[in-house]
C-alpha cells in the first residue's frame, strides 16, 4: 500500500510487566497509509491480463447496492464475528492503543509492521468507506485494495483478519457480484468433501480472499492471510487437491494457481450470462 514511515519513540517503562530488556526506550517506524479514496492504481501487465476489459464492463450491469456503508457497519461486522471469540470483550470496539504485527508482545520495536496510531484510525476508516462507495475501479481491484488498506489500518485489537476478509465480499456484493459469493460457497463445499481441515486452517482463510486474488502464489497467499509459510504451502496443496485451485504456471517453488471458475464467471457476467 502507498504510505510513509514515521519514526516514533517507545517510552521507557520501568513498571511495565515485561522482561527487563523490553522496558527500555526504543524507536519504531509507524506506517501511515495514504488515503485510498480516489486512488487510481497503475496495473502491471500481468495484472491487466487478469483484470480484463470484461471485468471493467461489469460496472454496466447496474446490479450493485447503493445503500450507505460506513464505519458503524464495519464495527457491526466485527462485533458479529467476535462475539463468540475467547476475547469477546474487544468485539465491536475500535482500538485505543497502539498495535503492531510481529516482533514481541511488549513493545513495537522490531515489529514487522507498526500500524497507525489510534488517533488516526477513525479518519482512515472514514476514507476507507469513501473508497468502498467509489465504483471507478474494477470490482476485483477495489476489493483487493479495500482489504489491503483495512489490514494496514488494523482498527481493532483482534479479529482484523476475519473482518478484512469479510469486507472483500461486502465490496463484491455491493458491486453486484453476488454470484462470486455463491462460487465461494462451492469452493468451501469442495474443500469439505476432500480434506475438510479444522475450522481455523489456512485453507479457509485463503478461500475468503480468493475473490480479490484470482491468481495466487504462495507468497501472495501468505501475505494476505498472515499465515506462516508452512501453513500456507499446506493449504495451497489442500485447495489444489480439492480442485479449488488450478496450477497455471511455474515450477514447484514459483507456482501460480488460478481460482477455479472465477475468471470464467466474470466473463459470463460480462456477456450477460448468469450461472444456472
Amino acid at each position: 500500500m502507498r504510505g510513509r514511515y514515521e519514526r516514533r519513540t517507545w517510552q521507557h517503562g520501568p513498571t511495565l510487566y515485561a522482561p527487563v530488556r523490553f522496558r527500555s526506550a526504543c524507536h519504531d517506524d509507524v506506517f501511515l497509509p495514504e488515503p485510498l479514496a480516489g486512488f487510481e492504481p497503475t496495473l502491471a501487465a500481468a495484472t491487466v491480463g487478469v483484470v480484463s476489459d470484461a471485468e471493467r464492463r461489469l460496472q454496466r450491469l447496474g446490479t450493485g447496492s447503493t445503500a450507505a456503508f460506513g464505519r458503524d457497519e464495519i464495527v457491526a461486522i466485527h462485533r458479529q464475528l467476535m462475539t463468540a471469540a475467547p476475547n469477546a470483550r474487544v468485539a465491536g470496539r475500535i482500538r485505543t492503543v497502539r498495535n503492531w504485527i510481529g516482533g514481541n508482545d511488549h513493545n513495537p520495536c522490531g515489529a514487522d509492521l507498526v500500524t497507525p496510531p489510534p488517533e488516526q484510525v477513525e479518519p482512515l476508516l472514514a476514507d476507507l468507506c469513501d473508497a468502498m462507495a467509489d465504483e471507478s475501479l474494477p470490482p476485483l481491484v477495489q476489493a483487493e485494495l479495500v482489504h489491503a488498506q483495512f489490514e494496514t489500518i488494523h482498527p481493532f485489537d483482534d479479529g482484523n483478519g476475519r473482518t478484512g476478509r469479510t469486507l472483500i465480499h461486502v465490496v463484491l456484493r455491493r458491486r453486484g457480484l453476488a454470484e462470486v459469493a455463491q462460487l465461494t460457497e462451492r469452493w468451501r463445499a469442495m474443500l469439505r468433501a476432500t480434506t475438510n481441515p479444522r475450522a481455523d486452517a489456512a485453507a479457509w482463510a485463503i478461500i475468503d480472499v480468493l475473490p480479490a486474488q484470482p491468481v495466487v502464489t504462495s507468497a501472495i497467499a501468505g501475505a494476505v492471510t498472515g499465515r506462516a509459510k508452512a501453513a500456507t504451502h499446506n493449504a495451497l496443496e489442500q485447495l489444489a487437491d480439492a480442485g479449488v485451485l488450478v496450477p497455471i504456471a511455474g515450477g514447484r517453488r514459483s507456482r501460480s494457481w488460478e481460482a477455479a471458475g472465477l475468471l470464467d464467471l466474470i466473463a459470463d457476467l460480462e456477456a450477460g450470462e448468469l450461472p444456472t
